[in-house]
C-alpha cells in the first residue's frame, strides 16, 4: 500500500514549457495535464486543472503509456514541492516521483446502484 499525496482526475495530456537557466541553456519543464469537472456553488459547470511535473529521465515512459491514459480517470502520486523568492515570488507545484505508477481508476458513471 503507497501512502501519500496523489493527484485524481481526467487524464487530458502532457505539456513542456520550455525556459532559460542562470546561464542561458534552454532548458525544459514536462508535465502530465489532469483535469477535473465540477459544479461551482451556483451550478455553473467548472473545470479544475492540475499539472504535475516529471523529470526529463521519464519522458520516454510517460510518452508510451500515456495512450493508454487518455480520457481516462487516473491517480498519480506527487510530492508537493514549495519555495520561496524567485524571480516570480513563491511557489508551489506537484512533482511525480522517478519510477512512479499512474493508476487507471474504475469508470464510476458505468458502475450500477
Amino acid at each position: 500500500m503507497n501512502n501519500g499525496f496523489y493527484i485524481v482526475g481526467i487524464f487530458s495530456g502532457t505539456n513542456t514549457r520550455p525556459w532559460k537557466d542562470r546561464q542561458g541553456q534552454e532548458r525544459y519543464t514536462h508535465s502530465l495535464v489532469v483535469s477535473r469537472p465540477y459544479e461551482d456553488q451556483f451550478g455553473n459547470p467548472q473545470t479544475e486543472v492540475n499539472q504535475v511535473e516529471f523529470s526529463t529521465e521519464e519522458q520516454q515512459r510517460i510518452n508510451a503509456e500515456s495512450g493508454k491514459w487518455a480520457g481516462k480517470k487516473v491517480m498519480i502520486p506527487v510530492v508537493v514541492r514549495a519555495r520561496p523568492g524567485g524571480r516570480n515570488g513563491a511557489w508551489s507545484s506537484y512533482y511525480m516521483p522517478k519510477d512512479s505508477k499512474i493508476t487507471v481508476l474504475p469508470d464510476e458513471s458505468k458502475q450500477q446502484v
